[in-house]
């Protein structure tokens, strides 16, 4: 059960990473941010080379790898201006989604079990959404920019989730090499984003300089690397990953609320975030005990 242990911890952390993306990207040129983030995640990938055999992918392994990166990219866009837009004690509740989308998918392309259990959970996690978006008689709040990029950020994670499970597991491909691809393969995508942009890079680096270094040291890499670990073994499904890793809504609500001054419809995201919460356990429970 050690990838249960890694899992675990990568909520925990997964937590506190939620609320520094927030903190950074709230007053911050989000261009400039994908670029540092992802630029400071992959040089702590580096030292990881010196821990395990370096297994390169082979042949057509390196288009699922391209395409798992280029994925990444889509997400570091979607993602941060999502989490530009909206206050993190919404993102972390309605990211949720991906639960539904991770067990989908994962059904239907790896060939995980259908459980009733996992059925129902997925249903409360839809119910909890629901309750979450529904504003005065409508589900209005789906208008709003921010609530849809968050949406469509969970589904690109479901998607980009099963090349990372298959891609370690099925290939065989170093946690290492492939953890700094995900990271430097978007990075240099953003650097064309950043053309022309010297500014806005100068003011982000003199303002979220220090936070954007622990952001890419601590959640970049250990948040990530730990995901890796954990899809290396069979029993790993990610249909009971993902669902585990949301516990930690119950960090980022706690902090958005002490460090962010988040009290917009803090009681509806609360109760929100507990139904989904339980929907989660309900998901992941019969795989772990």
């Amino acid at each position: 059960m050690s990838w249960l242990y890694a899992i675990l911890i990568a909520t925990v952390i997964g937590g506190f990473g939620k609320v520094l993306h927030r903190k950074v990207t709230k007053d911050e040129d989000v261009a400039s941010y994908s670029f540092l983030f992802t630029l400071v995640a992959g040089f702590s990938f580096i030292p990881l080379f010196f821990l395990e055999d370096v297994t390169l992918p082979q042949g057509d392994a390196w288009l699922y790898l391209l395409a798992a990166a280029f994925l990444w990219f889509l997400i570091n866009i979607t993602g941060f201006n999502a989490t530009k837009r909206t206050e993190v004690s919404l993102y972390a509740p309605l990211n949720n989604l991906k639960i539904i989308f991770v067990l989908i998918l994962a059904v239907v392309f790896l060939g995980e079990a259908v459980t009733v259990q996992k059925i129902l959970g997925t249903i409360v996690v839809f119910a909890g959404a629901f309750f979450l978006t529904w504003k005065k008689g409508s589900l209005k709040q789906l208008e709003d920019r921010g609530v849809q990029l968050v949406i469509l950020t969970a589904f690109l994670t479901g998607i980009v989730s099963l090349f990372d499970k298959y891609n370690i597991h099925q290939l065989e491909i170093s946690k290492s090499f492939y953890g700094l691809a995900m990271y430097w393969i978007p990075c240099a995508l953003h650097g064309f984003r950043i053309i022309g942009r010297k500014q806005h890079m100068k003011k982000i680096i003199k303002n979220q300089g220090g936070t954007i270094l622990i952001t890419g040291l601590i959640y970049g890499v250990i948040y990530y690397y730990l995901f890796l670990f954990a899809y290396s073994f069979d029993a790993a499904e990610i249909s009971v990953i993902f669902p585990l890793s949301q516990l930690s809504i119950v960090i980022a609500l706690f902090l958005g609320y002490a460090w962010l001054g988040e009290k917009t419809d803090l009681k509806k995201r609360f109760v929100s975030s507990l139904i989904m919460i339980a929907g989660a356990i309900l998901v992941a429970l019969p795989s772990i005990i």
